[in-house]
């Protein structure tokens, strides 16, 4: 009798594989995952991209596990960084937005001159009164900046304006007050008669300051050498050339004006008045 030899065919693996799923069932593929060993799966075991949200557990994701620079603002919910969450001196002047930091947000005495654009603050953002003399830099503010007619004497502490405080050649007549002396230059204009004051009569004469100085004193005599044949009836200070009246209290002057009287039977020629008026300015 011939010998039975074992001959397996194709076919006769897939059936018997076959028949081994039918009997064991799902019962097979879970033993199978129930083998795989702890930790055994690693970054070259996952396939890129395919793990979702859904894989990730709740706090399963820390810093250690995110590169730095990766996420964007557009990774981010709404209010979800707090202060707690921002290292101390990370945020610069590029991480705002225009008008997002409000009074509330900055600490009172923490922004200094460094932190201020030029020409950034204007007169609404200075509250009255709180700006003092140490906090302007000398030649700073200009008549531009100061509207016409608000500087009075209040506003000047005793001593405050000096020589270098005001603009060389820019004070006139009008802004001394009478009997009040600035630190000028002083300068005599004197006037002699061009003609003989005849015997008996009786003449006027007047000087007068160059325009833009006052007039501080002045006085007068009938002759350089027969002073004493005449006779001086009067001398004052004179508004001005073309109001030669005397001023008034308080009223500043710029000249000096004088009478001279040649008595009947003095000199009969030689009689020349002279006058002079001390100037400041």
């Amino acid at each position: 009798m011939r010998r039975l030899r074992p001959a397996f065919t194709f076919a006769n693996v897939t059936s018997m594989v076959a028949l081994f799923v039918a009997l064991g069932g799902t019962s097979a593929a879970a033993v199978a995952i129930v083998k795989i060993p702890r930790n055994s799966v690693g970054g070259v075991q996952i396939k890129p991209l395919s793990v979702g949200n859904t894989d990730l557990g709740d706090g399963s994701v820390g810093p250690t596990k995110i590169k730095n620079g990766s996420i964007s603002a557009s990774k981010l919910a709404g209010d979800a960084v707090t202060a707690a969450a921002v290292a101390d001196g990370t945020v610069g002047s590029a991480e705002l937005a225009d008008g997002s930091v409000a009074t509330a947000d900055i600490a009172d005495g923490t922004v200094g001159t460094a932190d201020i654009t030029d020409g950034t603050v204007g007169a609404a953002d200075i509250t009255d009164g709180t700006v003092g003399t140490a906090d302007i830099a000398n030649g700073v503010v200009t008549g531009t900046d100061l509207a016409d007619a608000t500087v009075a004497i209040a506003d000047l502490a005793p001593n405050a304006v000096d020589g270098t405080k005001v603009l060389d050649g820019s004070l006139t007549a009008a802004d001394v007050a009478a009997g009040e002396f600035l630190d000028g230059t002083l300068s005599t204009v004197f006037f002699q008669a061009p003609a003989d004051l005849v015997d008996g009569a009786n003449q006027s004469y007047g000087v007068f300051c160059p325009a833009g100085k006052v007039a501080i004193s002045g006085g007068g005599r009938g002759d350089d050498t027969l002073s004493e044949q005449t006779i001086l009836t009067n001398t004052r200070p004179a508004i001005s050339a073309a109001n030669t009246e005397p001023p008034l209290a308080g009223q500043s002057y710029t000249g000096w004006r004088i009478t001279i009287v040649n008595p009947a039977g003095g000199a009969a020629s030689g009689v020349r008045p002279e006058v002079w008026v001390t100037c400041v300015g």
